[in-house]
């Protein structure tokens, strides 16, 4: 029999001293605990959220689009604020995280059309013609209320815009999505694709979807008189368009600068706060009336 010497078998095997054995249950113990605050967090903030949702505590704002070639306002889009009980009037960088981590997005487009219908009256009591726009992501196209949601908002608003964002994965294989837009294209509601040049998918949408409108990302505006490739692009874009024959919409225009190098450039139709900004509709109203600037 051959004698081992356990001294050399177990050299060099590491045994945890009862600190380090103590120190990693410490570790584990915070995982747990950070994970179940984490837990407690997002489902109180979601609860938050939904309460948000019922007490009508998110409004509508509303930026108008002006034509500088007619000199009045021709369009507005809705956007949505919070009316936080403690901190006041946030904008969406403040909620809208929270709004999609937690899968509300359908619910908050719901309140903003409800608000939009209650808004309506005002919105076209001084221009029946005046086109509204509102903001849809692709799971709106697949969800069914929505879409007979937005045919009942049609009957009150005529003119009905909605805008669509490169950045949304669409996929254009889905025939359900692309019929609920000829539908809607049916009904003569128009189709905006917004923040263009900002994704990947935006000249494959201009190919396959049935748009009307392209709305040109503010990052290439304010590159407008620097020398900035985005500059270039700009002028690049405004012709695309004018070759596919749809109507192009240039956002975040706020200098003058920007707005005589657009109108050069054939584009008259702009949004920004040298024009307008973004406020509740009793606001809206009275510069719609007020017509010109």
């Amino acid at each position: 029999m051959i004698a081992i010497d356990e001294s050399v078998l177990y050299e060099g095997v590491y045994y945890p001293s009862l600190s380090h054995i103590a120190f990693y249950a410490a570790i584990f113990i915070l995982l747990v605990i950070f994970t179940e605050v984490y837990q407690q967090n997002y489902q109180s903030r979601k609860s938050e959220l939904r309460n948000y949702l019922k007490q009508d505590r998110f409004v509508n704002y509303y930026q108008l689009i002006w034509d500088s070639n007619t000199k009045e306002f021709v369009g507005a889009e809705t956007l949505v604020r919070l009316n936080h009980p403690i901190e006041g009037i946030l904008t969406p960088n403040r909620f809208l995280p929270d709004i999609e981590s937690n899968n509300l997005n359908i619910s908050l487009t719901y309140v903003v059309i409800k608000n939009l219908i209650t808004d309506s009256p005002k919105l076209i009591r001084w221009d029946s013609n005046i086109k509204i726009n509102i903001n849809i992501t692709g799971e709106h196209l697949k969800d069914f209320y929505f879409k007979q949601l937005v045919f009942s908002l049609n009957e009150v608003i005529p003119h009905l815009v909605l805008e669509l964002t490169e950045n949304e994965l669409i996929d254009l294989d889905d025939q359900e999505v692309i019929q609920t837009m000829r539908d809607f294209k049916a009904k003569n509601i128009l189709i905006a694709i917004d923040d263009f040049g900002t994704g990947y998918a935006g000249l494959q949408y201009l190919k396959s979807l049935p748009l009307d409108i392209l709305k040109i990302d503010r990052s290439y505006v304010s590159a407008i008189g620097t020398e900035s490739q985005l500059a270039t692009l700009l002028d690049a874009l405004i012709e695309l368009a004018k070759t596919i024959g749809i109507d192009v919409v240039a956002e975040g225009v706020e200098t003058q600068v920007q707005a005589d190098y657009l109108l050069s450039k054939g584009v008259f139709l702009h949004q920004g706060w040298l024009f307008h900004k973004a406020s509740p509709v009793n606001d809206v109203v009275g510069s719609i009336i007020g017509r010109t600037l």
